[in-house]
């Protein structure tokens, strides 16, 4: 196998954290990582890492991807048949974008997952004592039809992710954007 490396390529570098934290920390402790890098050009993942910590559960997950000779690493070398978007950089993809073809390959934890991405204009978000306008961009997985994100965004030409809900079998988990 040879592989040709490209230099000088642009990227975009993302980096989340996700801790749970005052009385929620007691009942379910999470303190994971995810770092993704992207190419700018066309948003293709170039390395996704996935560092999980939660209760007594400690692991970390690290993806290699080689576009242009169709293959990835994930535990050993493996085939891709079709370009897709990590589930960290589909914030990121919808951000940047406004016109997406459904459904959208995503790939997280070594598998690839139809997502689809349905669109809500002018939304109207009510928070405390201010109603926005935003668009709202919810991701149904393919596999999962009880669970979503709910990703709302700002109506200026910065397409902030201003909320962000998640479902899970307990409820629903909001995320605020408390700075940018």
């Amino acid at each position: 196998l040879i592989l040709k490396y490209q230099e000088f390529v642009e990227i975009f570098e993302i980096k989340m954290e996700s801790k749970t934290t005052g009385i929620v920390k007691r009942f379910y402790y999470m303190d994971d990582e995810v770092h993704s890098i992207v190419r700018k050009k066309d948003f293709q993942t170039l390395f996704f890492k996935k560092k999980i910590r939660e209760k007594k559960r400690e692991k970390e997950e690290i993806s290699i991807f080689f576009p242009e000779e169709k293959m990835y690493f994930y535990k050993y070398l493996r085939y891709l048949d079709t370009p897709f978007i990590d589930s960290l950089s589909i914030f990121y993809f919808i951000r940047i974008n406004d016109n997406f073809q459904n459904p959208i390959k995503v790939y997280d934890r070594g598998k690839f997952y139809e997502t689809f991405i349905k669109e809500e204009k002018d939304h109207l978000y009510k928070q405390e004592k201010e109603v926005l306008k935003v668009d709202k961009l919810t991701l149904l997985r393919k596999d999962k039809k009880s669970s979503y994100i709910s990703v709302y965004v700002s109506k200026n030409e910065d397409r902030i992710p201003l909320f962000i809900e998640f479902s899970f079998p307990l409820g629903i988990l909001k995320a605020v954007l408390q700075c940018y």
